[in-house]
């Protein structure tokens, strides 16, 4: 993701499909990840972002729910999740430790 203004990097937002060893499973569901230089936090760029890609995951891919993992601690992540629609659910665990495991439901 770039800046308009003067195409500063400012990160990235999409969906993937790691195939992680994740309990409980996310297999097969279109996971939503992100990442943004802490230049961006607090100017709405993640939102903006994460919308228009969640308007395109519900018009093209259409699932039925989009799962998002998200380090414990990582306030600003949960926060972002929240406003994007996405719902905490009990922790997952990965790599042997607890995730924070959110998910929205399709809204298309």
């Amino acid at each position: 993701m770039e800046r308009r203004a003067d195409g500063r990097y400012l990160g990235h937002i999409g969906f993937f499909e790691f195939e992680r060893d994740l309990q409980p499973s996310i297999l097969g569901e279109p996971e939503m990840g992100w990442i943004f230089d802490r230049a961006a936090h607090g100017h709405g760029y993640a939102s903006e972002a994460g919308k228009a890609a969640l308007q395109w995951a519900d018009e093209v891919l259409k699932p039925a729910s989009i799962p998002a993992i998200i380090a414990p601690g990582n306030t600003p992540s949960m926060r972002l999740a929240e406003r994007l629609g996405f719902v905490r659910e009990p922790d997952a665990i990965y790599k042997g430790e607890p995730i924070a495991l959110f998910r929205r439901g399709h809204l298309g």
